[in-house]
């Protein structure tokens, strides 16, 4: 096993700068990993969301911490409206480990995709970005950032979001990390006038953005699978062993139909997970 729970639990305690593993990082990305959501003929393994799903399951039974996720998520949105110029320059470079994306979309604490109100102003060739994001998925590790802008329109409007590229280290680029409950890695990030380049079309960024954010919710939902899967395989076992009265307490009728239903929502669950992948 690349990864355990402790692995974790150190990162935590530790406080760690990057929050991850570099060397389980490159031991990912060995394996093709950061690759299977890239299409073959951008350096990937073209296996797709079915496949990423059993790798996002498997993280999610070791609480396995890596910017696979939010790379995935950044991807995605180049796969869906970069050009052919930004996909075969950037995506090997993920598929490779080299690169590190992050989706730059929430300014709340209520998820709201549209209510983007960052700013993106037409600059030379590229887009000046000013503006404040909130809780970033591995937004202090990211070498790039996919920002959820607006050059049209007004908050709530599917008009006018436009998807800019900016590079982390950017000057007007100020990145905060946070040290959330859950042990997530997430950042703070404000843009003063930060330069970047277009994703796609002005103004019509909201088709890719759905499209990065369904990626997002899918493998999140496959990584929740594989912890709630382990945590019930790790109380049936227990209620193997542990002992009360001279006899298991799995041998109880409430806790055997307790366990039973919960096995019936774990199966509804993987059915949900697998549709959607």
């Amino acid at each position: 096993m690349l990864f355990r729970s402790t692995q974790m639990r150190r990162l935590r305690d530790d406080k760690d700068e990057s929050g991850f593993d570099r060397d389980t990082w490159n031991q990912m990305v060995e394996l093709g990993w950061a690759g299977i959501t890239i299409p073959e003929d951008f350096g990937g393994l073209g296996f797709g969301y079915m496949g990423m799903g059993v790798v996002m399951e498997e993280c999610g039974r070791t609480l396995a911490c890596s910017p696979l996720l939010a790379t995935a998520v950044g991807a995605s949105a180049i796969v869906a409206c970069g050009s052919d110029d930004q996909k075969s320059s950037l995506l090997p470079q993920v598929a490779g480990g080299e690169l590190l994306l992050a989706l730059a979309l929430e300014e709340t604490p209520h998820h709201n995709p549209y209510g983007a109100t960052t700013t993106a102003e037409k600059s030379g060739e590229g887009y000046k970005v000013s503006g404040a994001k909130k809780f970033v998925l591995d937004g202090h590790v990211a070498d790039k950032l996919v920002v959820v802008a607006r050059t049209s329109g007004n908050s709530g409007d599917r008009d006018g979001i436009t998807l800019v590229l900016v590079d982390r280290e950017a000057a007007g680029v100020s990145v905060t990390r946070t040290i959330m409950a859950d042990s997530r890695n997430a950042a703070n990030i404000e843009f003063d006038g930060a330069q970047g380049e277009l994703l796609g079309e002005e103004g019509k960024g909201a088709d890719a953005l759905d499209s990065a954010l369904d990626a997002g919710r899918v493998l999140l939902s496959a990584e929740m699978l594989g912890g709630l899967q382990e945590c019930f395989e790790r109380t049936i076992e227990y209620l193997k062993v542990r002992e009360q009265f001279g006899v298991p307490i799995g041998s109880f009728q409430a806790l055997k139909h307790r366990a039973a239903q919960m096995f019936c929502e774990v199966e509804l669950s993987k059915s949900v997970v697998l549709e959607a992948l």
